[in-house]
């Protein structure tokens, strides 16, 4: 039921996703209309999850043209106080922030209790903001970027800033792709 949950968060208006083993319980007819999406990183899950579009409305659908592009082995390393994280299809997602609930704790007083999340999302990284300072990245040989309860693709490598202090920054390096 949570990763029904979810996938409902996740849905459009008048959209259907569903989980892999639930396209797999429908009737053949009713498979045939569950378009794959990809693999998604959910909160409460180890493990990401294959998810479907199930095409409920025939007039006027976007049609695929051809196969998804296969997705290569790509990993984040993420390094911190001499610890090392690495984000990858067998771990999909990290959270990063004060409170103890948090893969990576950081007990700094700019650093919000659920700062960040980074979840492997196709072949990309997706860093999510949720805290009031907000996060900055320093994309080594390119620009600084700044989110503030928002999105942002991680590239490359660089340091990742939580909130205001320098002390509560984390080196990444994005591999593969």
């Amino acid at each position: 039921m949570n990763v029904a949950a979810r996938l409902i968060g996740l849905a459009g208006a008048d959209e259907i996703l569903v989980s892999g083993p639930v396209r797999d319980g429908l009737p053949p007819l009713m498979q045939a209309s569950a378009r794959p999406l990809d693999q998604l990183a959910l909160r409460g899950r180890a493990a990401a999850v294959s998810a479907y579009q199930y095409l409920w409305r025939r007039e006027g659908e976007t049609l695929s043209i051809g196969a998804r592009r296969a997705r290569g082995a790509v990993s984040l390393e993420i390094d911190y106080g001499g610890r090392r994280f690495t984000i990858d299809d067998a771990r999909p997602r990290l959270t990063i922030g004060r409170a103890p609930d948090n893969d990576l704790v950081i007990g700094d007083g700019s650093v919000s209790r659920h700062h960040v999340a980074i979840a492997l999302r196709g072949d990309k990284f997706l860093l999510t903001d949720r805290s009031t300072n907000g996060t900055d990245v320093r994309v080594d040989q390119g620009p600084t970027l700044h989110a503030c309860r928002e999105e942002l693709i991680l590239v490359g490598r660089g340091c990742i800033i939580l909130g205001d202090e320098p002390d509560a920054s984390l080196q990444y390096r994005v591999a593969g792709a």
